[in-house]
């Protein structure tokens, strides 16, 4: 697939324009999968009420989910095994300064409901683009993996080649050969749904305390992407990077359909190879090279913000949301294809343990 072919992956009659104003270490237990898992109640592949999502809302900062989102502010969403099973922010800003913030600033516009709907189904298809591998049985039952507490989480991969190394752990284990183990694709609308929802029963229990495990759906960080955020970071000084890195060039603006988008990359590489592509463009045609830089973003705080703007009604959101074009990796539209390919198509089957709302 060519740079402009994964660029955005989308029908587009435009191209793209320049602007320059300016094995991974997690433990996991492969065979156990949730045994309330087949008697579930709900089919993440069918279309649900967002009100069924347990949503936990951070304390907020006005201003657009980008800047949200290069502030440090994160909130509680289940993120895989780095660190990040809980939310943090940066530091707060001095009382007097919030305060004086609030009685200057004016009051927000809010969406109505059948805005808040609209966007909400804009936000939808953004991420029903992105492809998202899971390791499950024959019944999609996800295969869990135990935190250190003792509890359990399934992971949820951006990259094939981490959810490959996963099942290639599943099928060498004892009776995995027997499992049905394979990986499955959904896509990241319904992988960030089960990520915000709160820890569920699993069906198991502690052999020693007798207690109820738990269980959360985490992105697994992909080791590869990781680094190449904190080279990014580094240069401006910054030691850490997010567990899902996600990357914007600044000036770089894509036309799609007439509209002008900017993209998301969710793969360094696929943003390098863009930016060269543009580079080697401006070349040709006699004219000025784009600078090309890159700022990396925590993509999970991101699209978090953006959901939490829509549900509180920001309108600020609409002309967000609208701008904002999510690049998923390239590698990754070509491994759901390759599984699509012989087989009829049909959604993706996810089925979560039974638990209370």
């Amino acid at each position: 697939m060519t740079v402009l072919g994964m660029l955005l992956v989308l029908p587009s009659s435009g191209g793209l324009v320049t602007r320059i104003p300016t094995l991974y270490a997690v433990p996991f237990s492969p065979l156990r999968a949730s045994p309330l898992a087949m008697s579930a109640h709900r089919d993440f592949a069918s279309e649900e009420d967002d009100a069924d999502m347990a949503t936990v809302v951070p304390s907020r900062r006005r201003g657009g989910p980008l800047a949200k989102a290069w502030r440090g502010a994160v909130a509680t969403l289940a993120v895989c095994a780095a660190g990040l099973v809980g939310g943090h922010r940066g530091g707060p800003a001095p009382a007097w300064a919030a305060d004086a913030a609030v009685a200057q600033a004016p009051a927000a516009r809010t969406l109505n409901a059948a805005q808040r709907k609209r966007l909400k189904l804009a936000f939808k298809a953004k991420l029903a683009k992105v492809p998202v591998f899971m390791v499950t049985n024959d019944g999609g039952s996800p295969f869990l993996n135990q935190l250190s507490t003792g509890d359990q989480s399934a992971l949820m991969f951006l990259f094939p080649a981490e959810a490959e190394r996963m099942l290639n752990g599943v099928l060498k284990a004892p009776n995995g050969a027997a499992s049905g183990a394979k990986v499955l694709a959904t896509n990241l609308d319904r992988a960030f749904r089960l990520a915000r929802l709160q820890p569920l029963p699993s069906g198991l229990r502690d052999q020693v305390t007798n207690r109820e495990l738990t269980m959360v759906w985490q992105f697994m960080p992909h080791a590869a992407e990781t680094r190449s955020a904190q080279l990014v970071l580094a240069k401006s000084g910054k030691l850490s990077a997010p567990s899902v890195p996600a990357y914007m060039v600044d000036g770089l603006v894509v036309t799609k359909r007439g509209k002008e988008v900017r993209p998301l990359f969710l793969c360094k590489r696929d943003c390098d190879a863009a930016l060269a592509m543009l580079q080697a463009q401006a070349q040709a045609a006699g004219e000025e090279a784009p600078g090309g830089k890159i700022i990396v973003y925590d993509a999970l705080a991101l699209l978090l913000q953006l959901a939490l703007d829509i549900e509180e009604g920001d309108a600020s959101v609409a002309k967000e949301l609208d701008y904002l074009e999510i690049v998923p990796p390239s590698e990754s539209i070509d491994f759901r294809d390759e599984l699509k390919a012989g087989k009829a198509k049909r959604p993706a089957k996810i089925v979560p343990p039974q638990h209370h709302r």
